[in-house]
């Protein structure tokens, strides 16, 4: 009966089969060594872990500037880094996530790293450049001051400085008598300009990450008031003859308007198109022609041009009526 026993035990023992899996620290590797990712967006680094004994504990460490600092799944702002998912997404990169990561996998023999990931942030503050340095523009005209801006990531504000004697101010899409300085038409556009405009101009570019500027721009603005000069000081014409007065008036931007004024005896008279017995006086004839003198039309006359911006004189001509 014993030696029965001991032969049903040797014939259990001889099917029996033990299988030894290996055991010991995790191995953990990354898949890629680079990552280059676009500020504001989302990235996954991606680890994978073989343990045998079982994980208990993933972690990542980040190091940049010589600085380390520890990831886990309660970290904020990344989802991952669990035992079962150790891979680490970062749900909104900034450039404050550029660095080296490194995961971690720890089981109950000890803990296994990867080889450091370097996660690069493309994108920083928005380039903006001018076209011209230097804008000269006629009174009264339109004018664009170009401005182009490169960003990634996109833009969300575009907006100008004027700087004129020493005082800045911004200019917006909401500004009175402009458009564009918008994210999708950074350039601004001056309807009407006048001499108020003259001064310098820097285009702004605004983005999540900070704020890029242009060079000045100078805008000088052409044009002023009338200049008007008389051909002749003097002038002696006969009683009843036809006289000219010549006048010459260049202007930018152009003449609204033309009057004359006659000094005589310390009286001071205007002389338009629309006075009797004279012609001219206009903005495209300014000279003046009296048709019939006399001796009340001796005196000193200065003529006028006027524009949108101002009101020019001539110097005293002086009409002597001879008698005969």
């Amino acid at each position: 009966m014993h030696r029965s026993v001991d032969k049903q035990c040797h014939i259990f023992l001889h099917e029996l089969s033990f299988v030894f899996l290996p055991t010991g620290i995790p191995i953990v590797t990354n898949t890629n060594a680079e990552y280059n990712s676009t500020f504001g967006s989302i990235v996954t680094l991606e680890c994978n872990i073989s343990s045998s004994p079982n994980l208990n504990m993933v972690y990542w460490q980040k190091i940049s500037n010589e600085t380390v600092s520890n990831i886990t799944s309660d970290s904020p702002g990344v989802y991952g880094s669990t035992v079962t998912n150790p891979s680490l997404t970062i749900q909104y990169v900034t450039t404050k996530d550029s660095g080296q990561y490194i995961c971690y996998g720890q089981n109950i023999v000890g803990i296994g790293r990867s080889e450091p990931a370097t996660l690069t942030i493309l994108g920083g503050i928005p380039i903006v450049t001018n076209t011209n340095a230097e804008y000269n523009s006629t009174f009264g005209s339109i004018v664009t001051l170009e401005c182009n801006i490169s960003s990634s990531p996109n833009l969300n504000m575009v907006y100008w400085q004027k700087i004129s004697n020493e005082t800045v101010s911004n200019i917006t899409s909401d500004s009175p008598g402009v458009y564009g300085s918008t994210v999708t038409n950074p350039s601004l556009t001056i309807q009407y300009v006048t001499t108020k405009d003259s001064g310098q101009y820097i285009c702004y570019g605004q983005n999540i990450v900070g704020i890029g500027r242009s060079e000045p721009a100078t805008l000088t603005i052409l044009g002023g008031i009338p200049i008007v000069t008389n051909t002749n000081a003097e002038y002696n014409s006969t009683f009843g003859s036809i006289v000219t007065l010549e006048c010459n008036i260049s202007s930018s931007p152009n003449l609204n308007m033309v009057y004359w004024q006659k000094i005589s005896n310390e009286t001071v008279s205007n002389i338009t198109s629309d006075s009797p017995g004279v012609y001219g006086s206009t903005v495209t004839n300014p000279s003046l022609t009296i048709q019939y003198v006399t001796t009340k039309d001796s005196g000193q006359y200065i003529c006028y041009g006027q524009n949108i911006v101002g009101i020019g004189r001539s110097e005293p001509a002086t009409l002597t009526i001879l008698e005969v």
